[in-house]
């Protein structure tokens, strides 16, 4: 049976035990057209999730920084809706958030495993050094000749002042220092419209 109602068409099936299956419920039509706000960051996730698919992490990396992630972050807390009015839409809404923190998870870890690629590098260099005597003999009579180019007294002494943006701060407070320094989005998305930021 074909009911239509407002230019939409439903298709009703009954089933076997007796109730009636509906292919579009009104309660789903009432959700789609709020939907179309989460499209433009779908869009953008995928794009993205097309960068790592093709291993383009440098293009990834200049893409999603720490001020992108936050920015798309407040952008799906302010898309948030009555989770009991809007089911759906809230499911496929986090999803997306969810999707957004793997992300960038992934690239963090990423730049993390090329940032230790480059450390393994160093280090077995130096570690080829000190199994070949040739070599170990070389380095030792090099660092006998070199020079300090300010003399034996100098002494350095300084000071590292940092700040912490106020939702980092906050966030830190209420939930602790997150995993590699990557922030729930929904969490810091809140804090931030909380302290109007």
């Amino acid at each position: 049976m074909k009911i239509k109602n407002n230019n939409i068409v439903s298709t009703k099936t009954k089933v076997a035990d007796g109730s009636v299956m509906s292919s579009l419920t009104s309660k789903v039509m009432g959700q789609f057209d709020i939907f179309k706000h989460l499209v433009s960051t779908v869009k953008e996730l995928s794009e993205l999730i097309l960068l790592v698919q093709e291993n383009k992490l440098q293009e990834i990396f200049n893409i999603l920084t720490q001020e992108y992630f936050a920015t798309l972050s407040e952008k799906l807390y302010r898309l948030k809706k009555n989770p009991n009015k809007y089911k759906e839409y809230e499911m496929f809404r986090n999803l997306i958030n969810n999707t957004l923190y793997i992300l960038f998870r992934t690239i963090t870890i990423s730049i993390n495993n090329l940032n230790i690629l480059n450390e393994l590098e160093i280090y077995k260099d130096d570690s080829d050094i000190l199994h070949d005597s040739d070599r170990l003999l070389e380095f030792i009579n090099n660092l006998k000749h070199q020079v300090s180019l300010f003399g034996e007294e100098l002494k350095l002494e300084s000071t590292v002042e940092a700040n912490v943006n106020p939702e980092y701060a906050e966030y830190f407070r209420l939930y602790g220092i997150p995993p590699d320094l990557i922030f729930v989005p929904k969490r810091l998305a809140e804090i931030k419209i909380r302290l109007n930021i």
